[in-house]
């Protein structure tokens, strides 16, 4: 399908970051960045779990205002949200996933929220639910 096919992080919707932060660090979850974005009114916060397991914690910036995780939460306050799979074939698998039947529900987007530049977007199917697919650019310093 992919084809590095190496999951880059594990995605949870959260009610609140810093009180599953607290709940992550318990099980030894190591914090190394946070980030905010305005144009989809969301804070982020990724960590280690150990073994190269990294997981994303996705909270709404503002409660008020509507953003992608708002009815998930409010359902159930901390849960899994999508996986993450790093690429080095962008364009390829985008097109491989549409041939494998995977709908794309979001436009591709720059982002620095990983504490680096890359390219991603969102892709849905009935059988793995929510998957994002991102490839790394390194920033010039």
């Amino acid at each position: 399908m992919i084809e590095s096919k190496k999951i880059h992080h594990v995605g949870f919707a959260v009610e609140s970051i810093e009180n599953s932060k607290a709940a992550f660090e318990i099980m030894g979850a190591k914090f190394f960045h946070s980030a905010y974005d305005s144009s989809r009114n969301l804070d982020f916060a990724f960590g280690e779990l150990g073994g190269g397991v990294i997981i994303e914690l996705i909270s709404p910036h503002d409660p008020n205002l509507p953003c992608a995780v708002t009815k998930l939460i409010e359902k159930l306050p901390c849960q899994p949200y999508h996986i993450c799979f790093k690429t080095d074939e962008f364009e390829k698998d985008l097109e491989r996933l549409k041939k494998l039947g995977f709908k794309r529900i979001d436009k591709i987007l720059t982002t620095n929220v990983f504490g680096y530049e890359a390219i991603g977007t969102f892709f849905f199917s009935k059988g793995t639910g929510l998957i994002e697919l991102i490839q790394e650019k390194k920033i010039d310093e």
